[in-house]
């Protein structure tokens, strides 16, 4: 029985390259010629002999340095500061806009033998709704609301608070993403598609825990604004798992460009377990564990920019000061296993002085303290990508949030996820 449940996990898997690869014109771009990879060719030997598509077509990617995305964030917020709605405010219409990972896992084998679980469930569970809907965004992009209870629980709440709250058909599998868009912000019935991931690992799926990750595609009629697309994804967790975070980065990109319209806005957010900027290759976890490969981990946020032709709307938003925060915070990460589970970041003040700046995955966070510590690089996993061809939009700011400690019952107080959020404020002309 254990040998036929392997042949069907491993038939079910897919890691090789996109089985497109070369039919998208962006795949034969130098890695020299596009803002979101320049650093990518820097890092890598012969890099400016390499086309994008090449990167998928090897299975090592052999960095000689840090992929530095320096003059990728700056450009793109140089960009942002240059939009008319900047200019033109008056005219401009805000859309606030929320991404996070709600930390609701709760896998079971076969549907029915416990896998892997959250911590907390059965205190945040009742709570996470109202205290999540009451924040009043315009747009919510959920990640690990994976169980069809959570699903009605959340849309229980949606009603009661003012929003459409949207899912993919789930019939034979989940992929924990939950879209709500207020209801006064929404004409007609929105167009709603769910996309599987051709690469995936097949141990989610059956006979394992029924995942399958993707992205939920929402568009929606804005009574001024006329059509605005949102995507919304969890993808492949785990360092290891970078090839394969590649090939999703290219699929979401590829479906982020490929909204029509006269003037599109789409923006694109979600946990993408992958972070934007890691000083060093190696980390080593206070078992004296060492995982490599922490530079492999930053590609796929250049795939997704690259292919979706789109911005960092996380940073675009920031104080000019903060562009940087990836790099330079990132430069002062320590990695000292022998005091990691005893001071979050290690050292005394680093969380006083830093949560919230920039890292959406830290030690700083209680929850995720308690299952990752010392374990993982503190980064930016959670993001915001905007693709607006008409100039249509500015960032008008971009923040961390969900940073402050909660009440559950009786537990100690803790952050509701071991996410932190990533909010930003479009202006948006109107067509």
């Amino acid at each position: 029985m254990t040998l036929i449940m392997l042949l069907l996990l491993l038939a079910c898997v897919h890691k090789g390259p996109p089985s497109d690869l070369g039919a998208l014109a962006a795949d034969a771009t130098p890695l020299t010629e596009a803002w979101s990879t320049k650093h990518l060719a820097a890092a890598l030997p012969n890099g400016d002999t390499l086309t994008v598509g090449d990167l998928y077509r090897t299975e090592d990617l052999p960095f000689t340095q840090a992929p530095d995305p320096r003059g990728y964030l700056i450009k793109t917020w140089e960009h942002n500061q240059a939009s008319p709605c900047r200019y033109e405010g008056d005219g401009c219409v805000p859309l606030r806009v929320l991404t996070y990972n709600v930390a609701l896992l709760d896998a079971r084998l076969l549907h029915l033998i416990p896998y892997a679980q959250s911590p907390y469930l059965k205190e945040r569970r009742p709570a996470l709704p109202d205290l999540i809907l009451a924040q009043g965004h315009d747009v919510l992009l959920l990640q690990e609301v994976w169980t069809r209870r959570d699903v009605r629980r959340f849309k229980k709440a949606a009603e009661q608070h003012g929003y459409l709250a949207l899912t993919g058909p789930r019939l034979r599998y989940t992929d924990g993403v939950l879209t709500l868009i207020k209801q006064d912000l929404v004409v007609g019935t929105p167009e709603v598609r769910a996309e599987v991931y051709e690469a995936r690992v097949g141990s989610e799926n059956f006979p394992g825990v029924g995942i399958k990750r993707g992205f939920l595609q929402v568009t929606f009629e804005h009574p001024t604004l006329g059509p605005v697309t949102v995507l919304n994804t969890h993808m492949q967790a785990w360092p290891q798992n970078w090839a394969m975070r590649m090939s999703e980065a290219r699929q979401l990109g590829a479906a982020a460009a490929a909204v029509e319209g006269e003037a599109p806005v789409v923006i694109v957010g979600g946990d993408m377990n992958g972070g934007v900027y890691y000083a060093r290759d190696a980390w080593t976890a206070p078992d004296r564990t060492v995982v490599e490969g922490w530079w492999d981990n930053t590609v796929s946020y250049s795939m997704l920019a690259h292919y979706g032709e789109m911005l960092d709307a996380g940073q675009s938003g920031v104080a000019k000061e903060d562009v940087l925060l990836d790099v330079t915070l990132g430069d002062q990460v320590v990695n000292n296993p022998h005091r990691a589970l005893e001071v979050p970041q290690v050292e005394d003040d680093w969380c006083a002085a830093n949560l919230g700046r920039v890292f959406t995955a830290t030690d700083c966070n209680v929850m995720y303290f308690e299952q990752y510590g010392g374990t993982e690089y503190p980064v930016r996993m959670d993001l915001l990508f905007l693709r607006d061809p008409a100039r249509r939009v500015w960032v008008e700011r971009s923040d961390i949030v969900f940073t402050e400690p909660v009440v559950f019952g009786e537990l100690a107080p803790m952050q509701p996820s071991d996410h932190l959020g990533v909010e930003a404020v479009f202006r948006i002309a109107p067509p």
